[in-house]
């Protein structure tokens, strides 16, 4: 998810904007993009080998060895540092359908067992406000009717699709369209 990648750590910390989204924009994809990217690990992050037990250079990439059928997405929305802690309000963009992490598994060719790591949304979990404080409320699809609901304590209420993408979005979840084998 968002905990190690680039979209959510930059741009608009502090005061909750409402939503809105001001500043840059990320899309889950560049997210994703930026968390597998190939790290030299070198200097004092040499990797130390298992056979010569030497510390060695080396790249790592981080990929998506098995898939699962429910995915759930977590957006980096805080930013922890030595000397300040902010709410991170960076907007970042993600698909309702469609979700394709082909690009970031490392064996294709488990789509015959696994089938396609093709995702669609059906739930948003929200963080309103700032670090120290907050409200958390959801949005989330009603698989058999098709039609969006906003939760907000005890209170339900329709919702637009539309209304998933805003940077206060900070849990995304996921299901994998069809679990059937790929030939």
């Amino acid at each position: 998810g968002g905990g190690g990648g680039g979209g959510g750590g930059g741009g608009n910390s502090g005061d909750d904007d409402g939503g809105k989204g001001k500043g840059p924009a990320y899309s889950v994809q560049d997210c994703l993009k930026s968390f597998t990217e190939e790290e030299v690990l070198d200097g004092d992050n040499r990797y130390t080998c298992d056979k010569c037990k030497k510390r060695r250079k080396c790249i790592k990439r981080l990929t998506i060895h098995r898939w699962p059928q429910v995915l759930v997405v977590h957006i980096k929305r805080f930013n922890y540092t030595a000397y300040s802690r902010d709410k991170v309000n960076t907007l970042v963009r993600f698909p309702v359908k469609g979700l394709d992490l082909s690009p970031f598994v490392s064996h294709t060719e488990d789509r015959a067992e696994h089938g396609r790591p093709i995702y669609d949304l059906y739930g948003v979990s929200n963080h309103m406000g700032v670090l120290g404080g907050g409200h958390y409320t959801a949005t989330c699809l009603n698989d058999p009717t098709s039609r969006w609901f906003n939760f907000n304590d005890s209170t339900v209420s329709d919702a637009d699709v539309s209304e998933t993408q805003s940077s206060v979005a900070y849990v995304l979840f996921y299901k994998q369209r069809s679990r059937e084998p790929v030939p």
